[in-house]
């Protein structure tokens, strides 16, 4: 099929990690979960801050979380109120540079999508070695060895059980 072509392979780009995010985003001494790229409804926003909600009101937390969402949202974006998680929405597109950031120093990486056929967020999560909890949706299953590189889950409830 490619017999004669000539083939051009170009390898995702990974921004330069900023070595002062703690301070960028303020996120000093915290667990950070974090939810980026764009923000939309089949992604599964919703189902995200609904665990948070559900996380923060569980009171299992002994560690100080700290979430981010980090993407553009085309839609009014109401963040829930939560005694004992800060959350933080960078309503704007990320540049490399800061996703990568994000994605470096946040302890793992939540894609709830309903529906996917593939992520360009989940490969620079890999690249980086970060963890990620991805749904059942699409090929995300195929990246993530479950409890090597993250989590598969199969129903809407995300659980979240940090030690």
């Amino acid at each position: 099929l490619l017999k004669n072509k000539n083939l051009i392979i170009q390898p995702h780009p990974i921004g330069i990690v900023n070595e002062n995010v703690e301070d960028l985003f303020n996120i000093n001494d915290k667990i950070v979960i974090s939810f980026v790229g764009r923000v939309e409804y089949y992604k599964g926003i919703d189902i995200f801050l609904n665990t948070i909600i559900k996380l923060d009101s569980s009171k299992k937390l002994n560690k100080e979380i700290s979430i981010i969402i980090g993407g553009k949202s085309n839609t009014n974006l109401v963040m829930p109120q939560t005694q004992n998680i800060k959350i933080d929405h960078y309503n704007r597109f990320l540049t490399d540079d800061e996703l990568d950031s994000i994605i470096k120093y946040s302890k793992i990486i939540v894609l709830p999508y309903r529906n996917a056929t593939a992520s360009g967020i989940l490969t620079r999560v890999i690249k980086m070695n970060t963890p990620a909890i991805v749904s059942n949706q699409g090929c995300l299953p195929d990246y993530i060895q479950n409890g090597v590189n993250g989590f598969i889950y199969n129903n809407a409830i995300i659980i979240l059980n940090f030690k």
